[in-house]
């Protein structure tokens, strides 16, 4: 997976995703940074995967859809997979490079890593047609608060469908995504066992700092 220093020549803005577990509290940070931004003077380009463009969001729809599971068709792992690579090009190609290009910060709520933790590492090579993030968020939380949330929220339908083993999988697959790409890029960690107290605020603020240091490594890019 190429950064967009192989694409884009000379200053750009930056792409941040941010990622975690259903019930870690992701739109809600989405919200609180983009707010943050806007405090300092910054207006982020926000958008989600899967979707972000029209008929992105129309594949993403598609993967929702109950009516494939009563009709008897099978959509297989590898299906959804596929399906998710085609909305990520058209939201590259349509939203997130433009916005990068004409200096602008991107946030994007999920990227691969969710790919990679929700559909399994069939093929990585399809995962990876898109570029790789300036900063990766995490955002985490013990499995069995994340499962409260999502009860509380009205999930349990969707839990039950995909089962507690299910669900631990997909968590466990996040934890050790992250641990590679602590590795292998930027990452910044926030804490969401609980949404009050000092922890939580102080690391949504170091968030909001890492993002604003990354872009302007970004856009002085080529002034030297």
């Amino acid at each position: 997976m190429d950064s967009f220093n192989s694409s884009v020549v000379g200053s750009r803005g930056c792409f941040i995703v941010i990622e975690g577990f259903e019930g870690s509290g992701k739109s809600r940070l989405v919200e609180l940074i983009t707010d943050g931004l806007q405090n300092r003077g910054f207006f982020p380009v926000v958008t989600k995967q899967p979707g972000g463009t029209s008929m992105g969001d129309a594949l993403a729809g598609v993967l929702k859809d109950k009516r494939h599971s009563t009709t008897g068709e099978v959509v297989s792992t590898l299906a959804e997979t596929y399906l998710l690579a085609a909305a990520r090009v058209l939201s590259f190609d349509n939203v997130i490079t433009p916005a990068v290009v004409n200096k602008k910060i991107v946030i994007s709520d999920r990227h691969d890593m969710s790919t990679l933790a929700l559909q399994g590492a069939i093929d990585e090579s399809i995962v990876r047609i898109s570029k790789r993030p300036d900063l990766t968020i995490f955002i985490n939380a013990p499995f069995d608060i994340c499962l409260t949330r999502m009860t509380k929220r009205g999930d349990e339908c969707r839990m039950e469908a995909k089962g507690l083993e299910f669900l631990s999988t997909v968590y466990d697959r996040y934890q050790n995504n992250i641990d590679d790409r602590t590795i292998n890029g930027r990452v910044c960690y926030v804490d969401s066992t609980s949404f009050e107290g000092a922890v939580y605020e102080q690391d949504v603020n170091t968030a909001i700092d890492k993002i604003i240091e990354v872009f302007n490594d970004t856009i002085s890019q080529g002034k030297n």
